[in-house]
């Protein structure tokens, strides 16, 4: 329901629009977790320390929570997985 100039994750379903570091991709299409511009083994071993922590443990990263529900799981898994090697997004919002 948002135009693509105003969405921050295009090609995906995201209606909470959670973009938890604040880089202009919603979650969901942002699984560069270091911000270094592609998803690596540097993302993935951020990933995998946060791996079934929830959002009430102290060492939660939000930004490893794809879909925005609370815990990191298989779901946030097949994320990181798709967007292996790719940059984040596409976004309305980062030329």
């Amino acid at each position: 329901g948002i135009t693509d100039a105003n969405d921050n994750c295009i090609l995906a379903s995201n209606p909470n629009r959670q973009d938890t570091n604040s880089d202009g991709f919603g979650n969901d299409c942002d699984t560069d977790l270091d911000n270094d511009g592609f998803t690596s083994y540097s993302d993935l071993a951020i990933f995998k320390s946060n791996f079934f922590l929830k959002s009430t443990d102290s060492n939660f990263n939000p930004d490893a929570d794809f879909n925005s529900d609370g815990i990191i799981n298989f779901y946030d898994l097949g994320s990181i997985k798709k967007g292996f090697f790719q940059p984040s997004g596409p976004s309305g919002l980062v030329p």
